[in-house]
């Protein structure tokens, strides 16, 4: 038998990590989603000037 102190410390442990990568899924998601609403605004600015410059 496995002594529980060490289970305990081992599924603390796995419980970090589980956080970890968790964080860094939300992390990679925000950035996609800033790359894909700052693209967004760009092409808004380039119809605008595009607008501005033909009057």
């Amino acid at each position: 038998m496995i002594n529980p102190n060490v289970n305990r410390q081992i599924l603390k442990r796995f419980d970090e990590f589980l956080n970890l990568l968790i964080l860094m899924q939300q992390i990679m998601k925000l950035q996609r989603w800033n790359f894909r609403e700052n693209y967004k605004f760009a092409r808004f600015e380039r119809m605008n000037k595009n607008n501005i410059t033909r009057k």
